[in-house]
């Protein structure tokens, strides 16, 4: 296919008009840096998250990149889309809704051996590894860190 035939074979996508108006958000965030405006982004790319399969918000954040590339602000706008999506992915609610905690996945590379995910994480092993963290100031010594009791492999996490 051609330029305009995926051209017009992506405006005929359901995904189009939410791609577009992702972008129009993005680029609002861009002209005036405000907190609000970046806020209505992170509410439009979460009720995506939230109502479209994995393939379908991959799909969609093709589109954003598409509609995006072009642009004078371009680059800008998908930093703003991907710093709204990494902080929609660290914040969970707290008390009141607030976000007060953080979601950390650390990889790890296991080779030539058997697969280690669905291995469980003892209560030992995962305050080892809380004290590490710590240790590290990458979380707060007063901290509350809380595991998954298992390791994921990446398809899951």
């Amino acid at each position: 296919m051609g330029k305009i035939a995926d051209r017009l074979a992506r405006k005929s996508d359901p995904l189009y008009d939410q791609a577009k108006a992702i972008v129009r958000q993005a680029s609002a965030f861009e002209q005036d840096f405000d907190d609000d405006e970046f806020d209505r982004l992170k509410e439009r790319l979460d009720s995506a998250l939230g109502s479209l399969t994995p393939q379908d918000f991959e799909r969609l954040l093709g589109m954003v990149t598409d509609a995006a590339a072009p642009r004078r602000d371009g680059e800008g706008v998908l930093d703003s889309v991907f710093d709204a999506i990494q902080s929609l992915c660290e914040t969970l609610p707290g008390i009141d809704g607030a976000p007060d905690s953080y979601l950390v996945s650390i990889p790890l590379v296991a080779k030539n051996g058997p697969p280690i995910w669905g291995v469980r994480v003892s209560a030992t092993q995962g305050a080892g590894l809380a004290q590490v963290l710590k240790d590290f100031d990458l979380v707060e010594e007063d901290a509350s860190v809380v595991f998954l009791p298992r390791i994921l492999c990446s398809l899951e996490a």
